[in-house]
């Protein structure tokens, strides 16, 4: 699990994009929790407490106190081990919320800054109006100050009582109770003690049975590249452990021989159970890989947003100092596809574009809303650009960056 990931600038005669310092980078398999026994259903419900003491923790930080591991262990009757996941991801809630702030507050200065030109350049019969849009901008922007570095955090979704039949607070309860899960760790066996996911094979093709404490709870599918690299790790992570002899430096056995795990080749799995709208568990299974370094140095750039009923996708080159749209295009889908036809489609499309970006030596440039979702179900196919060509972000295009803007054109 990475809180976060240290990026740096690159500048060429050309243009501008971002690329990872980090030597290893995160890396998440996500599988439907399949098979769902008794007892994978009792220690689901878990998942409550869990995030009562997630909830709770995030409450402690942004108040600047310091949780008390031992006390919040006994209240919540949990293990030192899931207190430590849940203090990793409020941390992380924390961060992510305060850059999230930053955005918003680096968007509302561009808006300003954009509308006060237009409020003194624009026609006279617009002014009235545009001095009220501006307005609205000063106040969430004082709004926004107010609470820098302190943003507020709100766990589960909206409900209304006229939305929810079964009842709006159980469904509110449900939203906000909808994780478990548990930091992996290479001296574990199969990187996880508390969740371990065991090869089986099927037919020849391995699946992977998840354990609680020993007990079954289901069993996942992965796709066919992702099934073979985790079945690959697993094979090295369930294989008995070597031991070493060193002195102790700390603890009851300090000064004394102790015997040491060899974890050499060894992979810590971090896994996640999260609960989704449509009513299934999803395991997301994380570790780190080591970075792959991006196989050229952009000559161009293909911009892309996705629509409500569209991706629209746009490559640009700079040719005599100005940006020159080579192709613009926007690839229509049918709204009444089903949910599922509508992704199977979504991902074809992004794989078609990527790899029109790597024939063409192009960085890939997405909207800032396109990253944010990967979480979801679409985020993770953006992987290959990562992997394998430059990546960079184009949300608010300054009137100096002409590259961005280009890019971004008729989307």
């Amino acid at each position: 699990m990475a809180k976060t990931i240290d990026i740096r600038k690159i500048t060429t005669s050309q243009c501008e994009y971002y690329e990872s310092t980090a030597t290893r980078l995160p890396e998440t398999f996500t599988g439907r929790l399949k098979g769902i026994t008794p007892d994978g259903r009792t220690l689901l419900l878990e998942r409550r407490p869990f995030c009562r003491l997630l909830r709770k923790i995030v409450k402690l930080l942004q108040s600047g106190e310091i949780p008390d591991k031992p006390a919040l262990c006994a209240a919540f009757n949990l293990p030192a081990r899931m207190y430590n996941t849940a203090k990793v991801a409020a941390e992380g809630i924390i961060l992510s919320a305060i850059e999230s702030q930053k955005a918003a507050l680096e968007n509302i200065e561009y808006n300003i800054n954009r509308q006060v030109v237009e409020v003194f350049n624009g026609p006279y019969q617009e002014q009235p109006g545009r001095v009220r849009k501006l307005m609205r901008l000063y106040k969430q922007q004082k709004k926004l100050l107010a609470r820098q570095d302190r943003p507020p955090i709100h766990f589960g979704r909206k409900f209304f009582h006229n939305q929810e039949k079964a009842g709006w607070k159980k469904a509110y309860d449900e939203a906000r109770s909808d994780r478990i899960g548990c930091l992996g760790s290479a001296d574990e066996t199969a990187g996880n003690s508390t969740f371990q996911l065991k090869t089986l094979y099927v037919d020849g093709k391995p699946i992977f049975n998840l354990y609680h404490s020993g007990k079954l709870m289901g069993y996942i599918t992965l796709k066919p590249k992702e099934r073979e690299e985790l079945a690959t790790i697993q094979a090295i992570n369930c294989q008995p452990f070597a031991f070493f002899k060193e002195i102790g430096k700390q603890g009851k056995n300090k000064g004394q021989l102790v015997d040491r795990k060899v974890c050499t080749g060894r992979v810590p799995l971090t896994v996640w159970l999260i609960h989704e709208e449509n009513g299934h568990w999803y395991v997301h299974v994380s570790f780190f890989k080591d970075a792959i370094k991006p196989a050229y140095i952009p000559v161009g750039a293909s911009g892309v947003d996705l629509n409500c009923d569209s991706i629209a996708d746009t490559q640009v080159q700079i040719a005599d100092g100005e940006p020159l749209v080579l192709h613009h295009q926007k690839r229509m889908f049918d709204s009444k596809w089903s949910k599922d036809e509508k992704k199977a489609w979504i991902h074809e499309q992004v794989r078609n574009i990527v790899w029109e970006a790597k024939t063409k030596n192009h960085m890939v440039v997405l909207s800032t809303w396109i990253l944010s979702m990967a979480n979801g179900g679409f985020g993770p196919n953006w992987a290959p650009c990562f992997e394998s060509c430059p990546t960079g972000r184009s949300d608010r295009p300054s009137n100096a960056n002409a590259w961005n803007r280009a890019s971004c054109s008729g989307m």
